[in-house]
């Protein structure tokens, strides 16, 4: 079970534990907190367990749960909660969970994609579907900025090589790696524009620190039909849709709420590049 979820439940179970309870369901005790078999279900529930019912899951669980309280009242003994980093973080967490709280109920708000509008995707997709293809990319990796002066000498090249004897001319730090990419799951413009390229053209792409110039080295089309094409097509229409649902409930909220102090202030969007 994963540490984000616990700690996600175990603000649950801490609004669960100010609920009485008859006595007899007590799983453990930990000091005064009392452990019961309820909030062991919300908590496997919360973790995603497969069979929360599995007697050597449950133990598991509830030792995890005793082993966080104990090091967790072992905290407040110390007074380690009263440091001032302890209380950022954890007013921090307390929110992140209250978040997660608006998230959750948002996105389940999202309808789901009808069948037409999957259809519609799929038929306007071609490249993620009925073209799909998986590409062998060698990239090199170039730690510089794209200056005036580069893009020139870069200009009258015309493979990788001429690529590379420019960088090393120049001495311009790179890194040479295979890549691989599935048009599936690929920026749509990205992979239309790749389909175009005469074959073995070196194309250039922006990247964290510099950016990378790729070649194509081979490819296989993997066409992507029937239901599974429907299924795939349903999952990423409504992941766009419960992403942007969630970009202009938390757009509109900071629009209403946030002002940021003189130098704070986030800067200007920046128009998209041709």
């Amino acid at each position: 079970m994963r540490a984000g979820t616990w700690a996600a439940a175990m603000a649950v179970v801490l609004v669960a534990g100010c609920s009485g309870d008859t006595g007899k369901d007590v799983a453990a005790r930990v000091g005064g907190e009392k452990i019961t078999n309820a909030q062991l279900d919300t908590e496997l529930k919360l973790a995603g367990a497969r069979d929360p019912a599995d007697p050597k899951l449950r133990q598991a669980a509830l030792e995890e749960i005793i082993a966080r309280k104990v090091l967790a009242q072992a905290a407040r003994n110390e007074k380690l909660d009263k440091a001032p980093e302890a209380i950022v973080l954890k007013a921090a967490s307390i929110e992140s969970f209250e978040a997660g709280l608006v998230r959750r109920n948002l996105l389940s708000a999202v309808p789901e994609p009808t069948k037409a509008e999957v259809d519609a995707f799929v038929r306007e997709h071609p490249q993620m579907f009925e073209r799909r293809t998986g590409y062998l990319i060698d990239q090199l990796s170039v730690t510089a900025q794209r200056t005036p002066e580069l893009i020139e000498a870069l200009k009258p090249t015309k493979t990788l090589e001429e690529v590379e004897a420019v960088l090393k001319a120049r001495r311009i730090d790179y890194r040479r790696s295979l890549q691989s990419l599935d048009t599936l799951r690929g920026e749509p413009q990205l992979s239309a524009a790749i389909e175009k390229l005469p074959p073995g053209e070196p194309f250039v792409l922006p990247d964290a620190g510099g950016f990378t110039v790729n070649r194509v080295r081979d490819s296989t089309v993997q066409p992507l039909t029937g239901e599974k094409a429907q299924a795939v097509a349903k999952e990423l229409l409504l992941g766009q849709r419960r992403a942007k649902a969630l970009r202009e409930r938390l757009d509109k909220l900071k629009a209403e709420k946030v002002t940021y102090g003189k130098g704070f202030e986030p800067p200007a969007a920046k128009k998209p590049a041709a």
